[in-house]
């Protein structure tokens, strides 16, 4: 190391060695800061569905199609270890509760020539330390998982799937307990609902349906939650309802927004009017968003579908969760950015994952075979600077394109920022994870 190189120059140490050599290497990393890199690896199991972080940011964490996951180290980009046979179908989500425990969901039913594969519709936990075997399995899901979020302050993990429940589990009940089951959780019914988002606050939760309604709890409390929701009959049991069909529609009840825990407000303000020519088009399939570090907006990105439910283009749109310059009084999420995303064969009838920078002021988003970095404005402010938000214009703006980052060979259907360095990953139908540094001036 240079270091020590001038260390044993000042003691007069007989040398051996030019400098040169150590200074190279010592500041040959500096070509980063004025070059993209991209560092790439082929996982050889066909489609990345989703990538995530751990806290630290030293490892990356892939949910392969083939019932894989893959762990990469983030400095030498390099596989670490592999998980095979996670679940019996494809892997599609993988979540972080802490540096060393994460956990995964399967995904969908396919069928192979010759056999029938069933997706187990569990939630596996796992310890980045010893990944042989699971610490535990939750069960209670009867349909494809897609969702998973952890509340930390409360300790409680809140998943959704495609059989139209959420579920809250007490992570402490197998912390605390060595079992290799969980059955039990509190069961709520939302009717067609596709994702949810929890907001890094705890205080907002953000569903989204497969018809591309949104709808925001804010206020949080989980403990609470069932306090003031009717119940519905589903499956022969009696649930309470938290998403009932026509609720969106209902132009003439108002939004349930108010100081008091787990009030609710349904985001009706889209950019379809701008794209919509006809008239005739709607959004179709919300299955992607996300919620600002510090959550102070939420962005989405949806279809936007003809009649026959045929994709005619994707769209991104940012909502202002907090912003105090709009309806004070009931603190209504207003739409202030939006951009046209790509819609092509085949990766129309895939999700594409999208993600907040660290500080918020980028966003990834895929972007046929690579992702793209986009701002809220030209000077990449923070969003609360933003036109939109210190002007107060009612009109939302698009979103700046900062970079356009290529590498796959497939479309790209995830991307992911770190939460520690300038370094962001994405993953496609080619099944490559690619390290993106790029150089943001």
């Amino acid at each position: 190391m240079l270091v020590n190189y001038l260390k044993a120059r000042e003691r007069g140490n007989k040398l051996k060695r030019s400098i040169k050599p150590y200074i190279y290497k010592e500041f040959k990393n500096l070509e980063l800061l004025v070059t993209n890199h991209n560092y790439e690896y082929d996982s050889g199991r066909n489609s990345i569905f989703n990538l995530e972080f751990n806290p630290s940011g030293k490892y990356l964490v892939a949910a392969c199609e083939k019932q894989s996951i893959l762990i990469l180290d983030c400095l030498t980009h390099r596989k670490i270890k592999e998980i095979f046979f996670a679940h019996s179908d494809c892997v599609n989500v993988v979540r972080f509760l802490d540096d060393r425990l994460f956990m995964s969901c399967s995904g969908k039913l396919y069928s192979v020539p010759g056999s029938v594969v069933n997706d187990d519709c569990t939630i596996a936990v796992w310890d980045f330390r010893n990944t042989k075997t699971k610490l535990a399995t939750l069960k209670g899901h009867r349909d494809w998982v897609k969702s998973i979020e952890y509340c930390s302050s409360k300790k409680i993990l809140i998943t959704s799937a495609f059989d139209d429940t959420i579920r809250f589990w007490d992570i402490n009940l197998f912390r605390s307990q060595s079992i290799d089951e969980v059955t039990d959780s509190e069961i709520y019914l939302a009717s067609g609902i596709s994702r949810l988002k929890l907001s890094p606050d705890g205080n907002d939760l953000a569903i989204a349906t497969i018809d591309g309604d949104l709808l925001i709890i804010r206020n949080l409390n989980i403990n609470n939650l069932k306090n003031g929701l009717r119940t519905t009959l589903c499956q022969g049991d009696l649930l309470p309802t938290i998403i009932s069909p026509g609720m969106f529609n209902d132009n003439t009840t108002p939004n349930k927004f108010s100081a008091f825990k787990n009030s609710f407000e349904v985001i009706k303000s889209f950019p379809d009017e701008l794209f919509d020519v006809s008239g005739r088009s709607h959004r179709h399939g919300l299955y992607a968003m996300d919620f600002h570090p510090e959550s102070k907006n939420l962005i989405t990105r949806y279809t936007l579908a003809d009649d026959s439910d045929s994709s005619i283009l994707e769209l991104l749109s940012v909502h202002g969760m907090n912003s105090p310059h709009y309806d004070r009084i009931h603190r209504k999420s207003h739409l202030t950015h939006y951009k046209v995303e790509a819609n092509f064969q085949p990766s129309v009838a895939y999700i594409k994952e999208i993600n907040f920078g660290a500080n918020g002021r980028l966003i990834c988003s895929p972007y046929g075979f690579g992702l793209r970095l986009l701002s809220y404005d030209q000077e990449c402010c923070p969003y609360e600077f933003s036109e939109p938000v210190k002007s107060k214009f009612n009109y939302p703006m698009e979103l700046n394109v900062v970079q356009l980052l290529h590498g796959h060979t497939g479309a790209c259907l995830t991307c992911r920022w770190s939460p520690v360095h300038i370094l962001a990953a994405s993953g496609g139908l080619d099944g490559k994870v690619i390290f993106h540094e790029p150089k943001i001036t």
